[in-house]
Protein backbone atom coordinates (compact mmCIF):
# COMPACT_ATOMS: atom_id res chain seq x y z
CA UNK A 1 0.00 0.00 0.00
CA UNK A 2 1.17 3.50 -0.82
CA UNK A 3 0.40 6.35 1.57
CA UNK A 4 -1.73 8.93 -0.34
CA UNK A 5 -0.33 11.71 1.81
CA UNK A 6 3.47 11.27 1.73
CA UNK A 7 3.94 8.32 -0.73
CA UNK A 8 5.56 5.97 1.78
CA UNK A 9 5.29 2.15 1.21
CA UNK A 10 3.17 0.51 3.90
CA UNK A 11 1.62 -2.86 4.73
CA UNK A 12 -1.74 -3.66 3.22
CA UNK A 13 -3.43 -3.95 6.64
CA UNK A 14 -2.00 -0.68 7.99
CA UNK A 15 -4.58 1.92 9.04
CA UNK A 16 -2.17 4.82 9.68
CA UNK A 17 0.99 5.81 7.86
CA UNK A 18 4.13 5.08 9.87
CA UNK A 19 5.89 7.95 8.11
CA UNK A 20 3.47 10.88 8.32
CA UNK A 21 0.75 9.46 10.60
CA UNK A 22 -2.04 9.98 8.06
CA UNK A 23 -5.10 7.78 8.33
CA UNK A 24 -5.28 5.26 5.46
CA UNK A 25 -8.38 4.29 3.53
CA UNK A 26 -9.83 0.97 4.62
CA UNK A 27 -12.56 0.70 1.98
CA UNK A 28 -12.99 1.65 -1.73
CA UNK A 29 -15.43 4.41 -0.75
CA UNK A 30 -12.80 6.15 1.33
CA UNK A 31 -10.26 5.86 -1.50
CA UNK A 32 -12.62 7.70 -3.85
CA UNK A 33 -12.66 10.78 -1.63
CA UNK A 34 -9.03 11.89 -1.33
CA UNK A 35 -10.12 15.53 -1.51
CA UNK A 36 -12.31 15.14 1.60
CA UNK A 37 -9.44 13.48 3.49
CA UNK A 38 -7.13 16.31 2.43
CA UNK A 39 -9.66 18.85 3.68
CA UNK A 40 -9.93 17.01 7.00
CA UNK A 41 -6.15 16.78 7.25
CA UNK A 42 -5.91 20.52 6.74
CA UNK A 43 -8.26 21.03 9.73
CA UNK A 44 -6.72 18.56 12.24
CA UNK A 45 -3.16 17.43 12.96
CA UNK A 46 -2.40 14.23 10.98
CA UNK A 47 -0.03 13.08 13.75
CA UNK A 48 -2.11 13.39 16.92
CA UNK A 49 -5.54 14.58 15.64
CA UNK A 50 -5.45 17.94 17.48
CA UNK A 51 -7.77 20.48 15.73
CA UNK A 52 -6.09 23.42 14.06
CA UNK A 53 -7.00 26.63 15.87
CA UNK A 54 -5.90 29.05 13.17
CA UNK A 55 -3.45 29.30 10.27
CA UNK A 56 -0.42 27.82 12.13
CA UNK A 57 1.96 25.59 10.19
CA UNK A 58 2.84 23.25 13.12
CA UNK A 59 0.69 21.38 15.62
CA UNK A 60 0.34 23.08 18.96
CA UNK A 61 0.21 19.69 20.76
CA UNK A 62 2.92 17.52 19.20
CA UNK A 63 4.80 19.99 16.96
CA UNK A 64 4.20 17.98 13.80
CA UNK A 65 4.06 19.95 10.50
CA UNK A 66 0.52 20.63 9.37
CA UNK A 67 -0.64 20.33 5.74
CA UNK A 68 -1.59 23.47 3.82
CA UNK A 69 -5.19 24.57 4.30
CA UNK A 70 -6.39 24.76 0.70
CA UNK A 71 -9.66 26.44 1.72
CA UNK A 72 -7.76 29.49 2.99
CA UNK A 73 -5.82 29.73 -0.29
CA UNK A 74 -9.00 30.22 -2.35
CA UNK A 75 -9.94 33.90 -2.37
CA UNK A 76 -13.43 34.83 -3.59
CA UNK A 77 -13.60 36.99 -6.67
CA UNK A 78 -15.33 39.84 -4.84
CA UNK A 79 -12.57 39.95 -2.20
CA UNK A 80 -9.78 40.46 -4.70
CA UNK A 81 -8.31 43.93 -5.22
CA UNK A 82 -10.24 46.27 -7.54
CA UNK A 83 -7.31 46.52 -9.96
CA UNK A 84 -7.31 42.73 -10.43
CA UNK A 85 -11.07 42.71 -11.01
CA UNK A 86 -10.67 45.40 -13.67
CA UNK A 87 -8.01 43.30 -15.41
CA UNK A 88 -10.33 40.29 -15.41
CA UNK A 89 -13.27 42.27 -16.82
CA UNK A 90 -14.13 41.55 -20.45
CA UNK A 91 -12.62 44.00 -22.88
CA UNK A 92 -14.52 45.51 -25.82
CA UNK A 93 -13.90 43.95 -29.17
CA UNK A 94 -12.12 45.80 -31.96
CA UNK A 95 -15.41 46.24 -33.85
CA UNK A 96 -17.00 47.94 -30.83
CA UNK A 97 -14.03 50.28 -30.45
CA UNK A 98 -14.20 51.25 -34.14
CA UNK A 99 -17.95 51.87 -33.84
CA UNK A 100 -17.41 54.13 -30.82
CA UNK A 101 -14.77 56.12 -32.69
CA UNK A 102 -16.98 56.56 -35.75
CA UNK A 103 -20.05 57.66 -33.77
CA UNK A 104 -20.95 61.33 -34.46
CA UNK A 105 -20.11 63.71 -31.66
CA UNK A 106 -22.56 66.43 -30.58
CA UNK A 107 -21.72 69.90 -31.78
CA UNK A 108 -20.21 71.93 -28.98
CA UNK A 109 -22.00 75.12 -28.08
CA UNK A 110 -20.06 78.32 -28.83
CA UNK A 111 -18.26 79.78 -25.86
CA UNK A 112 -19.50 83.31 -26.56
CA UNK A 113 -22.85 83.50 -28.29
CA UNK A 114 -23.66 86.71 -30.11
CA UNK A 115 -26.98 88.31 -29.21
CA UNK A 116 -29.74 87.76 -31.74
CA UNK A 117 -30.80 91.40 -31.53
CA UNK A 118 -28.97 94.58 -30.56
CA UNK A 119 -29.18 95.71 -26.97
CA UNK A 120 -31.87 98.28 -26.45
CA UNK A 121 -31.19 100.77 -23.64
CA UNK A 122 -33.81 101.30 -20.99
CA UNK A 123 -34.66 104.93 -21.67
CA UNK A 124 -37.09 105.01 -18.76
CA UNK A 125 -34.14 104.94 -16.34
CA UNK A 126 -31.80 107.07 -18.48
CA UNK A 127 -30.18 110.10 -16.79
CA UNK A 128 -32.28 113.26 -16.94
CA UNK A 129 -29.27 115.44 -17.76
CA UNK A 130 -25.51 115.37 -18.07
CA UNK A 131 -25.00 115.97 -14.35
CA UNK A 132 -26.97 112.84 -13.38
CA UNK A 133 -25.01 110.85 -15.96
CA UNK A 134 -21.66 112.04 -14.59
CA UNK A 135 -22.64 111.36 -10.99
CA UNK A 136 -23.68 107.78 -11.84
CA UNK A 137 -20.85 106.68 -14.16
CA UNK A 138 -17.89 109.07 -13.88
CA UNK A 139 -14.84 108.54 -11.71
CA UNK A 140 -14.29 110.61 -8.58
CA UNK A 141 -11.62 112.69 -10.30
CA UNK A 142 -13.98 113.63 -13.15
CA UNK A 143 -16.80 114.44 -10.73
CA UNK A 144 -14.54 116.72 -8.71
CA UNK A 145 -13.22 118.51 -11.81
CA UNK A 146 -16.66 119.26 -13.21
CA UNK A 147 -17.96 120.35 -9.80
CA UNK A 148 -15.05 122.80 -9.43
CA UNK A 149 -15.95 124.39 -12.78
CA UNK A 150 -19.25 125.58 -11.29
CA UNK A 151 -17.45 126.99 -8.25
CA UNK A 152 -15.05 128.82 -10.56
CA UNK A 153 -17.94 130.53 -12.38
CA UNK A 154 -19.43 131.68 -9.09
CA UNK A 155 -16.06 132.98 -8.03
CA UNK A 156 -15.66 134.99 -11.22
CA UNK A 157 -19.15 136.41 -10.78
CA UNK A 158 -18.29 137.54 -7.22
CA UNK A 159 -15.03 139.23 -8.35
CA UNK A 160 -16.78 141.06 -11.19
CA UNK A 161 -19.49 142.22 -8.79
CA UNK A 162 -16.93 143.64 -6.35
CA UNK A 163 -15.03 145.35 -9.19
CA UNK A 164 -18.25 146.88 -10.61
CA UNK A 165 -19.24 148.23 -7.20
CA UNK A 166 -15.82 149.79 -6.72
CA UNK A 167 -15.68 151.40 -10.16
CA UNK A 168 -19.38 152.27 -10.20
CA UNK A 169 -20.27 150.34 -13.35
CA UNK A 170 -23.21 148.08 -13.94
CA UNK A 171 -22.49 144.53 -12.77
CA UNK A 172 -23.43 143.08 -16.17
CA UNK A 173 -20.53 140.62 -16.30
CA UNK A 174 -21.27 139.49 -12.76
CA UNK A 175 -24.86 138.72 -13.69
CA UNK A 176 -23.84 136.81 -16.83
CA UNK A 177 -21.27 134.72 -14.93
CA UNK A 178 -23.71 134.03 -12.07
CA UNK A 179 -26.35 132.86 -14.54
CA UNK A 180 -23.81 130.60 -16.29
CA UNK A 181 -22.71 129.22 -12.92
CA UNK A 182 -26.27 128.38 -11.91
CA UNK A 183 -26.98 126.80 -15.29
CA UNK A 184 -23.83 124.70 -15.18
CA UNK A 185 -24.24 123.66 -11.55
CA UNK A 186 -27.74 122.33 -12.20
CA UNK A 187 -27.10 120.34 -15.38
CA UNK A 188 -23.35 120.33 -16.32
CA UNK A 189 -24.69 121.35 -19.73
CA UNK A 190 -22.32 121.24 -22.67
CA UNK A 191 -24.13 124.24 -24.15
CA UNK A 192 -23.29 126.18 -21.01
CA UNK A 193 -19.59 125.44 -21.52
CA UNK A 194 -19.86 126.66 -25.13
CA UNK A 195 -21.44 129.94 -23.99
CA UNK A 196 -18.75 130.42 -21.34
CA UNK A 197 -16.01 129.76 -23.92
CA UNK A 198 -17.51 132.36 -26.27
CA UNK A 199 -17.82 134.82 -23.37
CA UNK A 200 -14.13 134.39 -22.42
CA UNK A 201 -13.01 134.97 -26.02
CA UNK A 202 -15.19 138.10 -26.34
CA UNK A 203 -13.88 139.36 -22.99
CA UNK A 204 -10.30 139.13 -24.25
CA UNK A 205 -11.22 140.95 -27.47
CA UNK A 206 -13.06 143.74 -25.62
CA UNK A 207 -10.20 144.19 -23.18
CA UNK A 208 -7.69 144.41 -26.04
CA UNK A 209 -9.80 147.02 -27.88
CA UNK A 210 -10.32 149.09 -24.72
CA UNK A 211 -6.81 149.00 -23.24
CA UNK A 212 -4.61 147.74 -26.06
CA UNK A 213 -3.37 144.84 -23.94
CA UNK A 214 -4.36 141.20 -23.89
CA UNK A 215 -5.74 139.90 -20.60
CA UNK A 216 -8.01 137.22 -19.26
CA UNK A 217 -5.90 134.23 -20.31
CA UNK A 218 -6.67 132.35 -17.12
CA UNK A 219 -10.41 132.57 -17.78
CA UNK A 220 -9.89 131.34 -21.34
CA UNK A 221 -7.84 128.34 -20.16
CA UNK A 222 -10.52 127.36 -17.65
CA UNK A 223 -13.21 127.77 -20.31
CA UNK A 224 -11.30 125.48 -22.70
CA UNK A 225 -10.89 122.79 -20.00
CA UNK A 226 -14.55 123.10 -19.09
CA UNK A 227 -15.56 122.80 -22.74
CA UNK A 228 -13.42 119.69 -23.38
CA UNK A 229 -14.67 117.96 -20.21
CA UNK A 230 -18.35 118.52 -20.95
CA UNK A 231 -17.90 117.54 -24.60
CA UNK A 232 -16.37 114.21 -23.59
CA UNK A 233 -19.18 113.57 -21.12
CA UNK A 234 -21.81 114.53 -23.71
CA UNK A 235 -20.41 112.02 -26.24
CA UNK A 236 -20.40 109.31 -23.59
CA UNK A 237 -24.03 110.10 -22.74
CA UNK A 238 -25.08 109.87 -26.38
CA UNK A 239 -23.26 106.54 -26.73
CA UNK A 240 -24.99 105.24 -23.62
CA UNK A 241 -28.40 106.25 -24.98
CA UNK A 242 -27.67 104.25 -28.17
CA UNK A 243 -26.13 101.06 -26.76
CA UNK A 244 -27.12 101.03 -23.10
CA UNK A 245 -23.53 100.16 -22.12
CA UNK A 246 -22.08 102.17 -19.20
CA UNK A 247 -19.04 104.17 -20.36
CA UNK A 248 -15.71 104.82 -18.66
CA UNK A 249 -15.22 108.44 -17.63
Amino acid sequence: MICPSCGATLNDDAQFCTSCGARLASSPEEMKAPEQDAAKMSVVCPQCGTPRSGSENFCTNCGAPLPVNTAEMQVPVNDRPEAVQMMDAPRPEAAQIAQMQEAPRPNAAPMFAEPSSPVQPNLSTAPANLKDFVQHFAADKTKKSMRNNGYFLYGLAALNLVFALIVGNLPLDALILAALGYWYQKTYSHKCSIVFLVYSILSIIVTFLATGSIGGWLILIVAILMFSGTMKAQKALEEYQKTGQPPVL
